[in-house]
């Protein structure tokens, strides 16, 4: 059976207005009746994720684990700790800081900002209070996993892979052999061997593909990109709550369905 349910946010749980949607929720709890465990997993930081109106709704049907910035890291509700799923090479954080100006580096759920240009260009990408990003001076020397740059893209750096957020003007260096997928094969390698042959995957975006080709059954949701769409074994034509009503998490059968 499908043991696991991951969901992304934007484009896939939130509505139009950016909140959690009251269909979504009562899909999920019926997923945890029959047995299965189901898990945000977002690309937004920590920090956006709290801002989401009625997001404890759907955590509070969710398993005590909500997967950030592409599952880099795992945030546990019940003890407010942060634990990074994949960490940058110390090496890299030197070279960015010897390259860029700008950036604001992500760590054990806490933001780190080199500059005040970088502490705006966050908050409006995110649509955070500036007051979350904490000056640079203490900015960590290890156990880092993201860097969001806003200067260019810096070069030469190994063991990292470095992504353009264009909307944003910025780019995103992490962790080489990270993403969505990955992070949340690491972290459920606590429950069984650490790979996605039971997890019924939800999302919208160039950041899911990965994910929904890899799961046993991967879920692009209706105004999904075309990424998505080709690596989905389902295409939603209708509402994600509906799909959630009738989904078996018995019927592999699902995963043939388009």
């Amino acid at each position: 059976m499908i043991r696991f349910a991951s969901f992304d946010l934007d484009g896939t749980v939130l509505d139009p207005r950016g909140a959690v949607a009251e269909g979504v929720v009562a899909g999920v709890r019926r997923l945890r009746r029959a047995g299965v465990r189901s898990f945000v997993n977002t690309g937004r930081p920590l920090a956006s994720v709290r801002s989401i109106p009625r997001i404890d709704r759907l955590l509070a049907v969710c398993e005590d684990a909500v997967l950030v910035d592409d599952a880099e890291a795992v945030f546990r509700p019940a003890t407010g700790r942060t634990e990074a799923l994949a960490v940058l090479p110390g090496c890299a954080l030197d070279q960015v800081r010897a390259q860029c100006r700008h950036f604001v580096v992500s760590c054990g759920g806490r933001l780190f900002a080199s500059s005040r240009r970088a502490a705006r260009s966050y908050a409006l990408a995110y649509r955070l209070p500036q007051s979350v990003i904490e000056p640079g001076t203490g900015e960590p020397t290890r156990g880092a996993h993201r860097v969001t740059v806003f200067d260019g893209a810096p070069a030469g750096i190994d063991a990292v892979t470095v992504d353009p957020i264009t909307p944003f003007a910025a780019s995103v260096v992490r962790p080489a052999h990270s993403g969505k997928a990955a992070g949340l094969a690491r972290f459920l390698a606590a429950f069984h061997a650490g790979d996605l042959s039971d997890v019924v995957a939800f999302g919208d975006g160039d950041a899911d593909a990965d994910l929904l080709a890899r799961s046993a059954i991967g879920v692009a949701v209706r105004a999904s990109s075309p990424a998505a769409v080709a690596a989905a074994s389902v295409h939603l034509a209708g509402p994600l709550d509906e799909f959630l009503a009738e989904f078996d998490p018995y019927d592999r059968r699902w995963a043939t369905r388009r």
